[in-house]
């Protein structure tokens, strides 16, 4: 599945520069429970899951919610990489641990190329930017982040807090009226569909709010039945 970062605030290469402090490790445990995700060892304590979950608590934001969206996406995988025909050629569509699409890497100062370079330590600041501008652009969802919520936030943010028929992509949108913004919504919505066509489970030619909520859902749950890892 590609992430849809579509509605990044974009923080920069200054803002990005300001949080170069979170790279570096914590050796004092933070006395919190993170769930046993498969796969979770390949996150280092001190450099990733501590400074991570540290981040994420302050902004008001359920570590666990975007460890799972990140199992979701990249298997915890730093180098994971979704690449795809595009136009006849085969092009990186999304990258990094939260599967970050050009136009939105673009926003927070860097690219997908460079992202496939990172370590999980370096991507640490540009995951808790993005969180930043999520938490200032949802204040009503602090403390209240789900697994479902958080995926949303990454793949569509115009889907947070919308019930789960709210439609994300849909195969045969068509423009609501003859203007260029109307035409460009439509063929976006189609491509969101075209890109993610293996969510719409049931066939009926729309990826809704629920789709995306499924998956991310199992992978929390099965998490949570294991014995929780303190950092």
């Amino acid at each position: 599945m590609i992430l849809l970062l579509a509605a990044a605030l974009g923080a920069g290469v200054g803002a990005a520069r300001r949080y170069a402090d979170l790279r570096r490790p914590r050796s004092r445990p933070i006395g919190y429970n993170v769930w046993a995700f498969e796969g979770l060892e390949r996150l280092p304590v001190e450099t990733v899951l501590r400074p991570l979950s540290a981040g994420l608590l302050e902004l008001g934001v359920d570590p666990n919610a975007v460890l799972a969206v990140l199992k979701h996406e990249s298997n915890f995988k730093p180098d994971a990489a979704n690449w795809q025909m595009v136009d006849g050629k085969r092009r990186l569509v999304a990258a990094g641990l939260l599967q970050w699409i050009a136009d939105t890497a673009r926003r927070y100062g860097t690219t997908t190329a460079q992202i496939l370079q990172m370590s999980a330590a370096e991507q640490v600041p540009l995951i808790l930017l993005y969180w930043r501008d999520m938490a200032k652009t949802f204040p009503s969802q602090r403390g209240r982040w789900t697994p479902e919520q958080a995926l949303r936030a990454t793949f569509y943010p115009a889907s947070v807090g919308k019930a789960g028929g709210y439609v994300i992509g849909d195969k045969n949108a068509k423009p609501a009226d003859d203007s260029e913004a109307a035409k460009k919504k439509a063929r976006y919505s189609r491509l969101i569909y075209q890109q993610n066509a293996g969510l719409d489970r049931n066939k009926d030619d729309k990826v809704t709010a629920s789709d995306v909520d499924d998956d991310v859902k199992r992978v929390y749950l099965a998490a949570k039945q294991r014995p929780p890892i303190l950092i």
